[in-house]
Order: C-alpha cells, then structure tokens, then sequence
C-alpha cells in the first residue's frame, strides 16, 4: 500500500510507503519541508465515491465562522492557531518565531459533480489542476522515469536535507581530527619501536664494554667503543656518562705499540670528537657540555704522546680545522704548542695550521711572522758560528707565504723559486707547487709537481699537496692531479713502493682521491697494497665513507669477515642512519667472532641518533 497525496506548497501530487505516514520529509519539486498524512481508509473512499455519484446533492452544511486559523508554519511546519482576526495578516510563528502570514480561511460546502464542465469527463484533469500521480502525457517521454516513481519503487530516498556549509565544515574537521589520531598513533607505536631498538643496541654496546668483559675486547677495538659511547652520551645529552667513557677510550689507545699509526690516527679521531665537549656558558651552566680551558687540557693528554711529524701535522689539519670551525682559534694555537716536540718541528705545525685558517677565511699572517722568525735571526759570529744550525726549510711555511702573496719573504729567508727541469730539495718542490696551487697558478704547479727529474716520493708528495687545494673549485684537476699520484705508487719501473711510503701521505691520498672521484679500481689497487693490516682497514674505511652516499646498504653487512670492525661500526652506522637498524641488529646478531659486534651496536645506536637529528 501506498499514500498519494500532494505537496501543501506546491500542489505536486507525492505517492510514498504507508510507513512513512506522520513523517517529516522535503518535496521533490519545491524542496519545502512537509508532513507525510495518515492513510485513507478504503471505506472513507467508497463513501467520497458515492457521494460524487448521486443524483441529489446534499444540503449545503451551514458554514461556520472560525474563532482560529489553523494551519502549519512554513519554515519549522509546526501547527500552529492563531485568531481568525489575523487571517490574510502577518504573524510570528510560536515555534520558531519567524514571521509568517496567516492565511484566510476558505469558505466551501460540498461539491456537485453536476456543476463540473460537461465537456470533459469527470475523471479529466481540468486547467488549474495538477498532473495526477505518475500520470503520463503525449508529450512526456516513455524512456523517463519519474521521481515519484522512483521514490515509489525506494529507487530515491523521500528524506533528502541538503548540507550546510557549516555541517561540511563540521564533517571536514572531524574527518581531519580522525586522520590526525590515526596518525599520531602510529608516530607513536614507530617511535616506542625506535626507542626499544636503540636500547636494545645500547644494552649490548655497554655489555661488551664492561670491565668484566670475557675475553677482552682487543685494545684498538674497546678504545673506539668507548669513544663511540661517549660521544652518543655527549649528544644525547648526558655529560656525567660522557666524561667517563672518553678517559677510557684515552688509556686503552695508548695501550697499542707505541709508535705505531693506528695507536696515533685512535688517538686524532677520540681528540676530534673531544672538540665536542666545548660549549658555551649557557651550556655550561645546563651541565650539557664544559669549558674550553678544560677541553684544551684533555687534548692535550689526547695528542701529546703522537709519535710521528706527520702524525702531529695530521692532528692539526683534523683537531686545529674544527677548533677553527667552532671558532677556537686561541686554543687550536695553544694545541700546536703542546704538539711541538723541538724548535725545528714549530714552523712546519705553525704554517700548517695557519694553511688551515686561510682556507677557512682567517687572517694567518700572525701566524706566517711567527714561523718565519727562526730563519730571520741572524747566526752568531766569532767561534759560535761554525756551531750554529739553520731551521730545516718548512714545506708548509713556503705555502702560507705564497698564499699571503710574500713570495719576497720566501726569496729572501728561504729558497728562490725553482726553475723547470732544476733538481731542488723535496722540501721546496712540496712547498713551491702547494703555494702556486694556491696562488691559482694551477699549471704552473702541476708542472713543477710532477716534472720527470724529481723522484717518484718527491713527485708523489707534491701532486698530494696540489690535489688537496684543488678540491674546492677545481675538483677535475684535483683528480687529474690525484690519479697521476695514484701511479707512482706500485712495484713497477718508476714507481715507488706503498711500504716505502708514509702511511699518512697514503691515508691523505686516499681519502683525497675517493672525495675527487678518481676510478675505483685505482683506489681499490692502492688499499690492498698497504702492507699494514690495521692502516689497510682504515684506508679501506676512507673509500667507504666517500661511496656509501644516502642509500642503504646491507649486502656488505651480511659479509663481516671481509671488513675490519672499525670498518663495521661505520657500515651499521649508515645503514641505521637511513632507518634500517633493526635489519642491521639481526644481521649483528649473527656476526662471527663475537669480536666484531660492540662496534656493529654502537654504529646502530649512533646512527638512530644521526637519523633522529636530521
């Protein structure tokens, strides 16, 4: 069953379900709100029928005049009764209390069907009239389906309220609040996860750090453990547990042959994470970080037992270049003055450190007089002269001064410029190519540094100190210069051998030719040619740390026993930087012999740290 009827605003006849009756609903057609009626009963309608049949017309019913109007408000349809003096005027609605006008009352008695229009049957619809219910015209299409049709057959909803902005908006914000939730939530479940790993990873680094440690870790291995330690507490920050893993990191260093370069380059990379403790007096007052006097004072104990020139030069390059960074420049000044072992070694630190603050923009004249007054002072006369020894010519020192354009004080107080194809002292070859390269005479200098009657260390050495200026802005010169250098070192004819090199001018080399991009079987040919087993690793570790770039990478973590663990701890580091620690733990796990894990560890927790600061 079914209830038509029509739309009180607009007269459009409406058909809906039975169980909709006494419902709100909006018309199709008008879009007003209206009120579904009851249902006629079939007897009321056998009666109207009869009644529109019947020959006599009832007496019309006398009408009676109405005390109220009675009808429904057009914008909340509530019913509302109002007194027939307000009939045709305007009024506030009692329920909304909008004003709307009342309507007059219409008189009418009962129709006679005898007085319709003869010409048309009685079932007709008449000018006036609206359409009948789902009524079908000439001019109405048979493959158009009406609205009340479709509402009929539940193919259209009857309730349809259209949305405000303020419900879209209200919908909007609660949709938004919904996604925010969701993905605060899971910020916050990756976050626990992160923070449960990297105490997972921290546990086991303290593990094998622990003095009870079975069977103790090798001294070069607990030293960098420490150390790693100590700067993940310093950055953490935690100075208090800081401070106590540095020390030991100092001592067990020290521990290595005296002498030897790995015990040297342990002691240079644990002073350059040292530079770190220094901080401001904000910091100093929050407890994170300590005074610069003091930070001097642990270099000091740091780098005083190198036992190398090129060790000490080394040093001031890495420690001296970050002081300089952290504008230091007083302490990295007082730090060439513990490192200088003898009068003859201070010109060569001293320009080399002044080298360093050039580059960084710095005024290094200060720095170029102080080293030149042992070759201004005159020699003594009389029986002492015969006694007197000239300071050694300093390679660096000819550098600073070129750099500073007083090639007159080199002339004079040093050496004349080489001419080509002269043989002159290593000494003034090194220096005179480095100055020009830094003067921009880059031909000039590439000459000189690799002219054919120098030997194969001398021309090495050079071609270094040419590539190391190169770098900044002439990166394919630098590695034009790098890879002749790269040929001269071998067991062929002219060719001098790895082991008859300094191991740090082929650390320098290395680590300058892997930023140039020079070729990598070039690299690689060199690294396996270093006799030295733990100098080997850390050059290895140099052409590493210039390829890894910003991709994962844990293919080489699944082979430990090809790298050194120094060399581990930087691949877990990488790897973890760039979110793959828990891979890299269950690699670790699995590592063989147990010898190479604290620093796999203490790489994963360093680079979460890394990854969480970036």
């Amino acid at each position: 069953m079914s209830i038509t009827f029509n739309c009180p605003h607009c007269q459009r006849p409406l058909k809906v379900k039975d169980e909709l009756a006494g419902k709100k609903a909006r018309c199709p057609g008008c879009q007003q709100t209206l009120r579904i009626p009851a249902p006629v009963a079939a007897a009321d309608i056998e009666a109207a029928a009869a009644a529109a049949l019947a020959d006599e017309p009832k007496p019309p019913e006398p009408v009676r005049e109405q005390a109220t109007v009675t009808f429904r408000c057009m914008y909340c349809d509530e019913e509302v009764h109002v007194g027939a003096d307000l009939a045709g005027k305007q009024a506030p609605c009692p329920s909304c209390r909008r004003i709307v006008k009342v309507p007059v009352p219409v008189k009418q008695g009962p129709k006679d069907w005898r007085q319709a229009d003869n010409r048309l049957p009685s079932g007709a619809r008449r000018d006036g009239e609206p359409e009948l219910a789902g009524a079908w015209g000439s001019a109405t299409s048979a493959a158009r389906v009406s609205s009340e049709a479709l509402i009929e057959a539940d193919a259209e909803p009857v309730v349809r309220e259209r949305v405000t902005v303020r419900q879209w908006i209200v919908r909007g914000l609660v949709a938004a609040a919904a996604v925010g939730l969701i993905g605060t939530g899971i910020w916050g479940v990756l976050l626990v996860r992160r923070q449960t790993l990297q105490a997972r990873a921290l546990n086991e680094a303290l593990a094998y750090a622990g003095d009870q440690q079975q069977p103790p870790l090798p001294a070069g291995v607990a030293s960098e453990l420490h150390r790693a330690l100590g700067e993940y507490y310093l950055r953490a920050p935690d100075l208090d547990k800081a401070r106590q893993h540095f020390p030991k990191a100092v001592l067990l260093a020290r521990r290595l042959k005296e002498g030897s370069p790995e015990r040297d380059a342990l002691l240079i990379d644990l002073a350059t994470t040292l530079v770190d403790e220094g901080g401001d007096d904000y910091e100093l007052v929050n407890h994170t970080r300590v005074s610069w006097t003091t930070v001097r004072g642990e270099l000091a104990k740091a780098l005083g037992s190198l036992s190398s020139p090129e060790a000490r030069a080394e040093a001031v390059r890495e420690v001296g270049g970050k002081l300089i960074a952290r504008d230091q420049q007083g302490i990295a000044q007082s730090l060439v003055n513990e490192l200088t072992p003898g009068a003859d070694e201070r010109p060569e630190l001293l320009s080399v450190f002044g080298l360093a603050l050039h580059r960084a923009g710095g005024d290094a004249k200060p720095l170029a007089k102080e080293a030149l007054q042992p070759y201004q002072t005159k020699p003594p006369a009389g029986k002492e002269a015969g006694k007197a020894k000239r300071a050694p010519v300093s390679p660096a020192l000819i550098a600073l001064l070129l750099a500073l354009n007083e090639p007159g004080n080199v002339r004079e107080y040093l050496v004349p410029a080489p001419k080509p194809g002269e043989p002159v002292p290593r000494e003034v070859r090194v220096g005179y190519a480095h100055g020009w390269a830094l003067q921009g005479k880059l031909d000039q200098a590439r000459h000189l540094a690799n002219d054919p009657v120098a030997q194969a260390l001398e021309r090495l050495e050079a071609l270094v100190a040419v590539g190391s200026v190169e770098q900044d802005d002439h990166k394919d010169d630098a590695r034009k210069a790098l890879e002749a250098a790269l040929g001269l070192v071998g067991t062929g004819r002219g060719q001098v051998r790895p082991q008859d090199v300094s191991p740090w001018l082929l650390l320098r080399l290395v680590r300058l030719g892997a930023g140039a991009g020079v070729k990598d079987e070039q690299l690689d040919a060199l690294v396996r040619g270093i006799p030295e087993r733990g100098w080997r690793d850390r050059a290895q570790r140099e052409v590493l740390r210039a390829r890894l770039g910003q991709q994962p990478d844990l293919q080489r973590l699944a082979e430990p026993d090809k790298y050194a663990p120094l060399t581990l701890g930087l691949l877990a580091r990488h790897n973890a930087r760039l979110g793959q620690g828990s891979a890299v733990m269950d690699l670790i796990q699995g590592w063989q012999p147990e010898a190479l894990r604290p620093l796999g560890y203490a790489g994963v927790i360093l680079g979460m740290q890394d990854n969480s600061k970036e």
